[in-house]
C-alpha cells in the first residue's frame, strides 16, 4: 500500500461513526471508488454500516431532547424530588438476614453509571407492574441488614417475593460504586426456623423440604425467575443505551441453580 492510500485510511479510521455514514450515504458522490471501499470496510469493522446508522440516530435523536429539554436548576431539583418521592412509595420496611441460602446469583457493572440507581429501581418497578407476574408476585424497596455480631452491614435492595414460593425471595441491589453503578440479583432459599429444623432432622439439608415437588412447579418458579431476571436486564439496558453505551457488553448469564439467561 502506497503513502497516500496509507494517509486516506489513516483518515477514515479517526472518522466518527456520523462522519462516516454521511460519507458512504450523503456525500458518496464525492469520493473515488478505492475511498469509498475503504469507508465501507471501515463501517464493517465497526459492525456494519446500518448499525452505524442505528446508533449515530440514537445518538443525534438524544442530543436533540437535551437541547430541547435541557432543565434548569430548579427543574432538575424538582425531578430529583421527584423520583425520591417514588422510592418513597416502593418502602416496605427492612429485612434481617441470617442463614440465607444463595442458589443463583447475577451481577456487573456499569461504568459512569453512578447517580443513577434509583432511576433504575423506578423502571424495574415500572416493569414489573407491566408482567403482571402470577402466583401473589409482591415487591417492596428496603433496608437488608445482616445479622454478624461484629460486622452488622446494611444496604438497600429491591426484594421480590412470590407467595406460591414464600420461601424464595430475590434481592435485586443497585447503588453507586465509585464512579460505576454495581448491579445485582440473588436468589435466595429461606425457610422459617421451625421448616428448617424439620428438614435438617428428616432429610439432613435445612432447604430440602422448600425444594420444588415436581416439574410443573420447578417450571413456574423458574418463570418468575427468569422473568425477574430480564426484567433487570432490561432496565440496566436502557440506561445503557441513554449513555450512549453498548448494551450488549452487560454480563447476560447467571451462576448456581436454576441458570438463567
Amino acid at each position: 500500500m502506497n503513502k497516500k492510500l496509507r494517509e486516506m485510511e489513516d483518515q477514515i479510521g479517526k472518522c466518527d461513526d456520523a462522519e462516516l455514514v454521511k460519507m458512504l450515504e450523503q456525500d458518496s458522490g464525492n469520493y473515488d471508488r478505492e475511498t469509498l471501499l475503504m469507508a465501507e470496510y471501515e463501517a464493517d469493522k465497526r459492525g456494519g454500516l446500518w448499525k452505524l446508522k442505528e446508533k449515530s440516530i440514537k445518538i443525534e435523536k438524544r442530543e436533540q431532547r437535551k437541547v430541547e429539554s435541557f432543565p434548569s436548576e430548579e427543574a432538575r431539583n424538582s425531578e430529583s424530588g421527584s423520583i425520591s418521592a417514588q422510592i418513597d412509595t416502593l418502602k416496605g420496611g427492612s429485612r434481617n438476614i441470617k442463614e440465607e441460602l444463595i442458589l443463583n446469583e447475577w451481577g456487573t457493572v456499569v461504568e459512569h453509571g453512578a447517580g443513577h440507581a434509583q432511576e433504575v429501581i423506578l423502571n424495574i418497578h415500572k416493569r414489573l407492574l407491566e408482567a403482571k407476574i402470577p402466583g401473589g408476585c409482591e415487591w417492596f424497596y428496603g433496608l437488608v441488614k445482616s445479622s454478624g455480631l461484629f460486622a452488622k452491614v446494611k444496604r438497600n435492595f429491591l426484594l421480590v417475593n412470590i407467595r406460591e414460593f414464600h420461601d424464595y425471595h430475590i434481592y435485586i441491589g443497585i447503588r453507586d460504586y465509585g464512579i460505576f453503578l454495581d448491579c445485582c440479583r440473588f436468589l435466595t432459599v429461606e425457610p422459617g426456623r421451625l421448616k428448617r429444623w424439620l428438614s435438617r432432622k428428616i432429610t439432613g439439608y435445612s432447604d430440602a423440604l422448600s425444594v420444588p415437588k415436581n416439574i410443573l412447579i420447578h417450571q413456574d418458579m423458574r418463570a418468575w425467575v427468569t422473568i425477574v431476571h430480564h426484567i433487570v436486564i432490561d432496565a440496566l439496558e436502557e440506561l445503557m443505551t441513554d449513555l450512549g453505551k453498548d448494551p450488549r457488553l452487560i454480563q447476560r448469564g447467571s451462576k448456581g441453580f436454576l441458570e438463567i439467561w
